[in-house]
């Protein structure tokens, strides 16, 4: 016999300890799409850092109780060998793997007359046996939903993708401090600065510099979480001052979250060795360009050895180099101004390259310099 899912479902997934602020419409939205549409497969797709896990905890927790067998969650993010996967869900099911029958027959027989949610968090680096057990279990388990978090969609009949944006920036002027506060972004820094220093407010004189830190950090959760984390030594003011050297800044996050989530750095390395070799080198010669830099104006750079737009696209079209957001992210800044929401995350990721120590990087650079030379001459 195979042991049954539904009592471990009920109350499976984390609860979070800390209030989510803004996301209210991609959380309607996701409700709506699981409940009032039953989409078989709703994928959360975004940058690293951007909120996608604790959205999706939220969301499982607001449709839960619409599941008669509840919903469970499962965190890929350890996994380092994609072989695992499968035994991943199934222990999180509390399904014991027989000798004499295939495990994914195992998953589908036990979950082939549950309603349940399953929520699959952090799919990017083995989204391809991923997206191949998800399809598998789908075609064979009528009532089953599942809910993904992902930097790249799983690309199977029937999903629904929801991107996952960072916050909206605050204007850079002609607004009140009531109309600055009510930024998310800023809302979520105010937040996270009290937690560690009780006394911290709002004021006339600092809300500029908040808002201000808050654009310089791309409107990325992750990031404002961790600068807020130090108001404990340094005013915004202070905190301003050494965004020049945010990667070396934001670090020091909880202990209780992933070590990714302790450091912006850890975050990006992260998309960057998910990468394959070809798509690393794509990624470090796409990040020594200034954003926008593919235009006509600046058609030097594109007659020497950097990469064309063809090979881009080529690229990306590519599911073993396409597994994050990282090379999206880089060439929607790289092409120009009409990305404008992708190329936000533009700053964080070009402060990554010097720590690749790449020599091309480096060589790139002084081209790069030599050529604005020439063009502004």
């Amino acid at each position: 016999m195979v042991a049954s899912a539904s009592p471990l479902l009920a109350g499976s997934v984390p609860i979070s300890r800390t209030r989510l602020i803004g996301r209210e419409t991609v959380r309607a939205a996701a409700r709506s799409l699981l409940l009032d549409e039953a989409v078989p497969l709703l994928t959360l797709t975004g940058p690293g850092g951007v909120g996608k896990t604790r959205l999706a905890l939220v969301i499982a927790g607001d449709v839960a109780s619409s599941f008669a067998d509840g919903a469970t969650w499962v965190d890929l993010a350890p996994l380092t060998d994609p072989a695992l996967v499968m035994a991943s869900i199934a222990s999180s099911l509390g399904i014991t793997p027989r000798p004499s029958q295939p495990l994914p027959e195992e998953l589908a027989w036990a979950l082939r007359s549950q309603q349940v949610l399953l929520l699959l968090d952090n799919c990017e680096h083995v989204l391809v046996e991923t997206a191949d057990l998800v399809g598998f279990l789908l075609a064979r388990c009528p009532a089953l939903q599942v809910l993904a978090t992902s930097r790249a969609p799983l690309h199977l009949q029937g999903e629904q993708v929801l991107p996952v944006e960072p916050f909206p920036l605050p204007a850079t002027d002609g607004q009140s401090l009531e109309e600055l506060a009510a930024h998310a972004a800023i809302r979520l820094f105010v937040e996270r600065a009290r937690a560690v220093r009780p006394a911290f407010a709002l004021t006339e004189t600092n809300v500029p510099v908040v808002a201000d830190l808050c654009r310089r950090l791309d409107g990325l959760p992750l990031a404002i979480e961790l600068a807020a984390a130090r108001c404990t030594i340094l005013s915004p003011e202070g905190l301003l001052a050494q965004m020049t050297d945010r990667l070396r800044l934001l670090r020091g996050g909880a202990r209780d979250v992933p070590v990714r989530h302790q450091k912006l750095h850890a975050t990006i390395g992260w998309s960057h060795a998910l990468l394959t070799p070809k798509a690393q080198v794509l990624f470090r010669r796409l990040g020594v360009l200034p954003a926008g830099s593919h235009s006509r104006r600046r058609g030097p750079w594109r007659a020497r050895r950097g990469p064309t737009r063809p090979a881009i696209r080529e690229m990306t079209r590519s599911t073993s180099s396409w597994r994050c957001s990282s090379i999206r992210v880089l060439y929607a800044s790289w092409s120009g101004p009409s990305c404008t929401r992708q190329s936000r995350a533009w700053p964080c990721w070009r402060a990554f390259m010097p720590l690749l120590r790449s020599d091309w990087s480096r060589v790139a650079s002084r081209r790069q310099s030599a050529i604005v030379m020439q063009l502004t001459s």
